[in-house]
């Protein structure tokens, strides 16, 4: 849940050291797969329920709620896919389901 509660740091350094330079750039690569969201909800898909549950009614953590809300409601109708062996070792995704090829 530590990542919820703050993430309100992340979104603040985003708007002040990334979104005022992305009219600068000369490429916006976007490299998201199809399987990735997927692979995601089937680790996911215990916890936001949960987190929605225990950030509910606590007003020094409503930032946490709504984002848990959020990402509750996204992942909602997307269908698990529980086998990752689609993942390529080398996929930046590894680093956060495991089994990267890289050390972390």
């Amino acid at each position: 849940m530590s990542t919820l509660t703050h993430w309100h740091y992340v979104r603040r350094s985003e708007l002040k050291n990334i979104i005022p330079f992305i009219g600068e750039v000369d490429f916006i690569v976007n490299t998201a797969l199809p399987y990735e969201l997927p692979i995601l909800k089937a680790r996911l898909s215990g916890y936001f329920p949960r987190a929605v549950k225990a950030l509910r009614g606590d007003p020094k953590r409503q930032d946490a709620y709504i984002r848990a809300c959020r990402l509750n409601d996204f992942l909602a109708p997307l269908t698990e896919v529980a086998d990752d062996s689609i993942v390529p070792a080398g996929s930046l995704l590894r680093e956060f389901i495991g089994g990267s090829r890289y050390p972390v």
